[in-house]
C-alpha cells in the first residue's frame, strides 16, 4: 500500500538529496531532461511510502535485490564507457549473480534489505570506481593485486588528477536515488534465523553457480578489453580465481636436480679485481622510434646513449608491463623469474617472494660482493623496505638519504641519484667489489606538471596534434640522457674495472593517438602490440668487451648480460636460463618471441622446442619459487 510520508524528515531528505543530485549533475553536463527526471525521482520518493501486503512482503525481499543487482550490471558497465548489451547472456547472469552475491553478503550482515542493497552496491561502484582511475592513470584495468599495491598507489597518488568522469558521477546519483527508492518499501527488519538459513543457503548456492559458470574463461588485459568482453565485475572475479600459482604440467623434481647438477657449480670467491657492477633500472625509459618511423622531434632525444658503442651490449628487452608496475620488472631482472608464468597483474614482490628468495643480489652476496640498492623515494613503495633486505642487499638508500638538491618537477633528478651513486662507489670498501643496484623517480607518471621545476624543450615535430604530455615526458628522457653521459664519462676516468646496465622499466602512459600516430595505425597484431614493451637496454663496460647488438631479449634474461660483461661465472639458475634463451629469445607476461615463425605468440601456441624449453623453464621456476618441500638444493640461499 502506497501513502505520503508521515515523517517529515523524509521529504526534507528527499528535497536536500535532489539539490545535490542537480548540483553534481549540472557540473559535468548531464543531458538536460535527465536532470528534472531526477530531481522529481528524489522528491517523489520522499513524499512516499510503500509498506506491502503479508503476502507481498516475501516477494518484495527477493526481488529488490535481484532488481540491485541488475541496475548494478547497468551502472558497473555505464562507469567505464562500456555497454551491457554486447556481452553474452551467460556473461551478463554471472556478473548479476556477483553483484546479488555482494547484496544478500551485506543483507546477511546488516539484517535489512535497503541497507544490503545499499552497501552491496556502493562497494562494488566503489571498486569500478577505482578502475576508472587506474584506467586513466596506467591504460589498464584494476586487478585483485592492486589492492596490495594501494599504499605505494597513495605515495604517488598526488602526481594524478582525481576528476570523475560524467559517467562516474552519474551512476552513484542513479545509485543513489535507488537505494533512497528501495528505502520507501517498509519491510522492516527480516527475521535473523531464517535470514541466515535461507539467505545463507543461496549464497552458496550462487557462490558455486558463479565458480562453475567461470570454468573456461578467461580473463581480458588489454585495455578495456576486460569490461568490454566480460563486464568489469566477471573480469575481475576471473582474475581473483587466477591467482593462485598451480604446479605446472610434467613437473618432475627428481629430472630437474638431475638436469641441475650437470651445469657448472664451482663459482669462486670476487676479488677486488673482479669489476663493480652498477645497474640502473630508469623509470619509464623508452625509445619511441620503436613504435613507428613518424617520431620527430626538434633535437635528439637520447644521443648519448646512441652513441655508446664500444665496450658495450645493447638492444631491446620485452617488460611484462605497460605504464605502470615498476615492481614487477624489477622482480624479473634481479630474480630471472618471468611474469609469463604467474597470474595476470599480479605483484610478484608482495605476493610470490619465498624466504630468502635465491637472486642475481643473492649471488653475488655470496661470491663476496658488497649488495647496495637505491632508489630516491619513499622506502614502502612495493615494499622494498622488507623485499630488499630478503634478496640480499647489505645497505639501501631512500628518499631520506638524498640531498633533495636537484628536483625536476616533484622528484629527485636522475643527476642527483648518479651523483650519489659516484658518492657511494668512491667510499666503497675497497677490500671487496660492489654490486649496486638503483631505481630512478624522474621520470615517473604523471606529465601535466606545471612550475618551477620544469621547462619543456623537446618539442614534437609533424604531429597532426599537440600532446603536451609526450613532450613533458621526452623532455625527462632528454634529461635522463645527459645524467647517463655524467655517470658513464665519470667511470672511464677511473682505473677499477666498472659495469654499467641500464634499462627502463616499461613505457609511459600517454595518449593512445599520440602512440598510433607514431605507429601509424593502432596496434593490432599481438606483434605490433609487442613494440609498446619493448624497453631499450645497454651493459657498458670500462675496459675492453665484446660489442653486441641484441634485436630482442626479455628483462628475465638482463643479468646474463651482466654477468657476461663482467666476465663471471653465472649461478646455474643463470645458466639454464641462457640455454632457454637460446630457443625462447624473449618472452614476457603476455606472450614469447618464437624463433620458428618470427613472430610473437601467446604461451600456449608454443609447439615443438619452444614448448620444451618453456616447460622448463616454468619448471624450475615452480621449484624456485613455490616448492618449499622440494626445493632442488642448488636454488637453495647459505644464509
Amino acid at each position: 500500500m502506497i501513502t505520503f510520508a508521515k515523517n517529515k524528515k523524509r521529504i526534507i531528505v528527499g528535497v536536500v538529496l535532489a539539490v545535490i543530485a542537480v548540483a553534481a549533475l549540472v557540473v559535468v553536463r548531464t543531458p538536460n531532461w535527465v536532470v528534472p527526471l531526477t530531481a522529481l525521482g528524489f522528491i517523489g520518493f520522499g513524499l512516499l511510502e510503500c509498506e506491502p501486503k503479508e503476502s507481498l512482503r516475501a516477494m518484495c525481499i527477493v526481488l529488490i535485490p535481484i532488481l540491485g543487482a541488475i541496475l548494478l550490471m547497468w551502472l558497473v558497465q555505464g562507469a567505464m564507457e562500456s555497454r551491457v548489451l554486447p556481452l553474452t547472456f551467460g556473461e551478463f547472469l554471472l556478473g548479476v549473480g556477483i553483484g546479488l552475491g555482494m547484496i544478500l553478503f551485506w543483507t546477511l550482515i546488516t539484517g535489512r534489505t535497503a541497507w544490503g542493497v545499499g552497501i552491496g552496491m556502493a562497494c562494488l561502484l566503489a571498486l569500478v570506481t577505482a578502475d576508472y582511475f587506474v584506467y586513466t592513470f596506467r591504460g589498464t584495468e584494476l586487478l585483485p593485486t592492486d589492492v596490495l599495491a594501494w599504499r605505494t598507489a597513495m605515495s604517488v597518488a598526488g602526481e594524478y588528477d582525481y576528476i570523475p568522469s560524467a559517467n562516474v558521477v552519474q551512476v552513484w546519483v542513479f545509485w543513489l536515488l535507488f537505494v533512497f527508492a528501495v528505502s520507501t518499501v517498509k519491510i522492516g527488519k527480516l527475521n535473523r534465523k531464517t535470514l541466515t538459513v535461507s539467505g545463507g543457503s543461496i549464497l552458496v548456492a550462487l557462490s558455486i553457480g558463479i565458480g562453475l559458470g567461470m570454468t573456461g574463461m578467461t580473463s581480458q588485459q588489454w585495455r578495456l578489453h576486460g569490461t568490454d568482453y566480460n563486464g568489469f565485475l566477471l573480469n575481475f572475479a576471473i582474475e581473483l580465481r587466477d591467482s593462485f600459482v598451480r604446479k605446472p604440467a610434467g613437473y618432475d623434481v627428481e629430472a630437474l636436480e638431475e638436469r641441475a647438477a650437470s651445469y657448472d657449480r664451482d663459482i669462486p670467491q670476487a676479488t677486488t679485481e673482479d669489476p663493480n657492477i652498477i645497474v640502473i633500472m630508469d623509470e619509464s625509459f623508452a625509445d619511441f622510434r620503436k613504435l613507428g618511423s613518424n617520431f620527430r622531434t626538434n633535437v635528439d632525444v637520447m644521443p648519448f646513449i646512441d652513441s655508446l658503442q664500444e665496450d658495450t651490449i645493447r638492444g631491446f628487452a620485452l617488460s611484462s608491463v605497460y605504464g605502470g608496475g615498476t615492481a614487477n620488472s624489477e622482480y624479473e631482472f634481479l630474480t630471472g623469474n618471468t611474469l609469463g608464468f604467474l597470474p595476470q597483474g599480479c605483484v610478484a614482490y608482495q605476493q610470490y617472494l619465498p624466504e630468502n628468495p635465491y637472486s642475481m643480489v643473492a649471488s653475488l652476496k655470496e661470491r663476496g660482493y658488497d649488495t647496495v640498492a637505491m632508489h630516491p623515494y619513499f622506502s614502502k613503495g612495493w615494499m622494498r623496505n622488507t623485499v630488499w633486505p630478503s634478496l640480499g642487499f647489505n645497505q639501501t638508500y631512500f628518499l631520506e638519504n638524498f640531498p633533495q638538491k636537484d628536483i625536476i618537477r616533484e622528484f629527485v633528478s636522475d643527476q642527483e641519484m648518479f651523483e650519489k651513486i659516484v658518492q657511494r662507489y668512491d667510499n666503497r670498501d675497497k677490500d671487496k667489489p660492489m654490486f649496486l643496484f638503483g631505481v630512478t623517480m624522474q621520470n615517473h607518471g604523471g606529465y601535466r606538471y606545471v612550475g618551477p621545476n620544469f621547462t619543456s624543450s623537446v618539442r614534437l615535430q609533424g604531429f597532426m596534434h599537440w600532446y603536451d604530455r609526450a613532450e613533458q615526458y621526452l623532455t625527462l628522457a632528454h634529461e635522463t640522457d645527459s645524467a647517463v653521459k655524467y655517470l658513464v664519462e665519470y667511470f672511464r676516468q677511473v682505473e677499477e674495472p666498472v659495469v654499467i646496465a641500464f634499462f627502463g622499466d616499461h613505457l609511459p602512459s600517454l595518449d593512445t593517438e599520440f602512440f598510433e600516430e607514431i605507429h601509424g595505425g593502432p596496434f593490432e597484431s599481438l606483434s605490433e602490440q609487442m613494440l609498446q614493451y619493448q624497453i631499450p637496454f645497454f651493459v657498458w663496460a670500462n675496459y675492453d668487451i665484446e660489442e653486441q647488438n641484441v634485436p630482442i631479449s626479455s628483462i628475465n634474461y638482463l643479468s646474463n648480460y651482466v654477468y657476461e660483461a663482467a666476465g663471471l661465472t653465472p649461478p646455474v639458475y643463470s645458466q639454464m636460463l641462457a640455454e632457454i634463451e637460446d630457443t625462447v629469445p624473449a618472452l614476457n607476461s603476455k606472450c614469447f618471441y618464437d624463433t620458428a615463425t618470427r613472430t610473437f605468440l601467446p604461451l600456449s601456441d608454443a609447439e615443438g622446442e619452444a614448448a620444451e624449453a618453456l616447460q622448463l623453464y616454468n619448471s624450475l621456476q615452480y621449484n624456485n619459487t613455490f616448492d618449499d618441500k622440494n626445493r632442488i638444493s642448488i636454488f637453495q640461499r647459505e644464509d
